[in-house]
């Protein structure tokens, strides 16, 4: 009889919109695998809940009204009271960090902070868990970081030059050595560079580009498989429910409605790139880390040639 106790911990690292719910979701159909969270998205809603019944005594879905609050409430209650008094909403970003800093211990905090190797291998866990980083083309991930700006106060959607220029100040959980990030483009570069630096340095680590899962799923879960040491890959030939490692074919972004194939579609023909205007590619290009983006194959170089040529065979009739 086989025994389905899990017994390998895993732990996901990766910048937002780097692929990270991707894996995780295949990583959970493995039953040997103990996947330790890195989201605090599932309990934010209830701790929530929690603080506005037990600690405010507002019921249900009723908004925080000052007015309905007793401002005479003693002890820790009478504190967040007088707290919430003052700023009118419980914001999303301490409620997060509050849920990091009393489960870290367990799960390594926030998937998406920066890696620190030095930080992380003095974690109790740290030599009983196997750790996976994720990476991403960087102008695919531009691309995605100005439709959904994660963590910045920004408009989604805004000008390219707005996106660009933002400073990012790194939130609470984040346990990022830097107090801010000059821009989406620094924080990628540092990030990335932690990730590699990481998987680089400690033999249980694995370092996975995203994009490797949509060109070839199969090859790119046969290497997770291997270092993780389940012992099987079924090949992604057979769909049925029983292949752990097939395919998701639904998106497990929340809000996105893509398949599997449409991802797919897109990186095969660089779509993302018709997004980045030609003079915002050549500002894009000089201030990425070409030597990370060289070491990882994203280096584009002759991206101008290869746009031009891919505009010719789009205009071009088809034989």
């Amino acid at each position: 009889m086989t025994d389905l106790t899990p017994s390998i911990n895993v732990k996901v690292f990766g910048e937002r919109n780097s692929g990270t719910n991707y894996v995780e979701a295949i990583l959970r159909r493995q039953p040997e695998i103990r996947l330790l969270d890195g989201s605090a998205s599932r309990y934010v809603g209830p701790l929530r809940s929690l603080v506005k019944r037990h600690l405010l005594g507002v019921q249900g879905d009723q908004p925080l009204d000052p007015d309905r609050l007793a401002p005479g409430r003693e002890g820790a209650g009478g504190m967040l009271a007088a707290w919430v008094l003052r700023h009118r909403h419980l914001p999303q970003d301490v409620l997060w960090s509050a849920y990091y800093r009393l489960t870290d211990a367990q799960n390594f905090g926030w998937k998406h902070r920066r890696v620190v190797g030095q930080t992380l291998q003095q974690h109790r866990l740290f030599r009983s868990t196997r750790f996976v980083c994720l990476v991403r083309n960087p102008y695919a991930w531009l691309v995605s970081m100005r439709r959904r700006p994660y963590g910045m106060r920004l408009i989604p959607g805004s000008d390219w030059q707005t996106f660009l220029s933002h400073s990012w100040q790194p939130c609470s959980y984040d346990t990022s050595p830097t107090q801010r990030y000059d821009s989406v483009i620094d924080l990628w570069n540092r990030k990335v560079h932690g990730c590699v630096s990481f998987c680089g340095s400690y033999d249980n680590a694995i370092l996975l580009r995203y994009e490797d899962f949509l060109e070839n799923h199969e090859a790119a879960t046969k290497r997770l498989a291997e270092f993780l040491g389940t012992g099987k890959h079924e090949g992604i030939d057979r769909s049925d429910a029983s292949n752990s490692w097939a395919p998701i074919n639904h998106s497990t972004k929340a809000g996105d409605a893509k398949t599997f194939a449409q991802y797919q579609s897109e990186y095969r023909d660089s779509h993302w790139m018709r997004d980045i205007p030609d003079e915002t590619l050549a500002s894009i290009q000089a201030a990425l880390d070409q030597q990370l983006c060289r070491l990882l194959g994203y280096a584009r170089e002759n991206e101008s040639v290869d746009r031009c040529q891919r505009t010719i065979r789009e205009t071009l009739p088809r034989k």
